[in-house]
């Protein structure tokens, strides 16, 4: 039997399609995706990430109403991932939190390569916020804003294995996570760069890794705790309209 999960996109760009999502999915993985209907045309900042959470809330709504077995937040900045999980009871996975942990069980510590250098901060609060900053060892960014990344998908990769170089050599990094989802899909290409020079070091997609994770923890019969995600009492919200939970 399949599993399915709802990949939400929390932005209102049409930067992903289902189609992309089908080489992850499998016998046991069905994977459908929908985007927010209001919010930022991407995520790049705190603020940005702020606009996302109440479309991607709604969207949370709706696959648990739709009969989804899990769902992951296609963002590293993991926007409404505490309120989605407080809000329904099948899991909900974030890109980042998924990826640090699993580079911190791959190599001990991890480096982030991302978009912009105004993420900077957001990543660092991140692994903050889930106990890995003695283990997140260095920082680098493409300057290309996530919109754009599509351009030029070689000189990406390229770009993005300088980096993840000098990041192994200067910083000691053991693990290298793509610090955004819409590099889906270059992951084994810089893995395959850095082999030829000799360096064995594993190379995370951040978005593959919560599909994965998610799949783990339906298979499991797993979900978050609910001593830890309290369900919010219920009170008057002037603004926003959510989907009613049947």
């Amino acid at each position: 039997m399949s599993h399915h999960i709802r990949v939400i996109t929390p932005i209102v760009s049409d930067l992903f399609s289902e189609a992309q999502l089908q080489p992850y999915a499998s016998d046991r993985i069905r994977l459908s995706h929908t985007r927010i209907d209001t919010g930022p045309a991407s995520i790049e900042s705190s603020f940005d990430e702020a606009l996302a959470q109440p479309g991607t809330l709604v969207k949370v709504l709706e696959a648990e109403d739709e009969g989804c077995d899990a769902i992951v937040i296609n963002c590293l900045g993991d926007p409404a991932l505490n309120p989605a999980r407080e809000i329904v009871s099948i899991p909900v996975v974030g890109p980042c939190q998924a990826s640090m942990h699993l580079a911190n069980m791959l190599g001990d510590n991890f480096a982030v390569i991302s978009v912009l250098d105004n993420v900077r901060l957001l990543l660092e609060h991140l692994a903050a916020k889930y106990n890995l900053s003695q283990r997140y060892v260095g920082f680098d960014y493409v300057n290309i804003a996530v919109l754009d990344l599509e351009s030029d998908l070689d000189a990406l990769v390229k770009s993005m294995t300088e980096k993840s170089v000098s990041l192994i050599e200067n910083k000691h990094a053991n693990s290298i996570i793509l610090g955004c989802t819409g590099m889906l899909g270059c992951a084994q290409g810089i893995r395959t760069q850095l082999l030829e020079r000799g360096l064995d070091v594993p190379v995370i997609d951040p978005l593959v890794a919560a599909i994965q994770m998610a799949e783990a923890m339906v298979s499991s019969e797993l979900s978050h705790s609910r001593h830890a995600y309290q369900t919010p009492p219920a009170k008057d919200i002037i603004g926003y309209s959510f989907p009613t939970k049947k």
